[in-house]
């Protein structure tokens, strides 16, 4: 297997425990997948950091304080995703050109969406 590609994103959690999906867009891998506000690690950035900057870009969602919530995702050799639980008040988010619609979601709900195959693989139980 070759080196792991490092990918870091957010669930953000509201007071009624639903989350925040975005809808992949037509310009991005893909396109018409639910995922969450997440992407690439830049060189010098921790999970974290990357996690907290993507969903800015993504979603215009400002998030300070967030806890590990690890998965390691296998497709086509190793990436490694790291996830990170912010419980945050429910707001409407501001997309970048990267999703096209967004929803918030109960857990169980979520699962009847086209989710990103790597999304799937994460397990929502603790979040009930």
């Amino acid at each position: 297997m070759g080196k792991a590609k490092h990918a870091a994103g957010l669930i953000l959690q509201a007071p009624d425990r639903s989350i925040l999906l975005l809808r992949r867009s037509p310009i991005v891998n893909n396109p018409g997948y639910w995922n969450l506000p997440g992407g690439r690690i830049d060189e010098g950035e921790t999970p974290l950091q990357a996690a907290i900057r993507e969903t800015s870009e993504e979603a215009g969602i400002k998030v300070r304080i967030a806890r590990p919530y690890s998965v390691l995702v296998r497709k086509n050799g190793n990436k490694l995703y790291h996830v990170f639980l912010a419980r945050i008040p429910q707001v409407i988010p501001r997309l970048n050109a990267e999703s096209d619609k967004w929803v918030w979601v109960q857990p169980s709900q979520a699962r009847m969406l086209r989710l990103h195959p790597g999304l799937r693989k994460l397990a929502f139980a603790p979040l009930r």
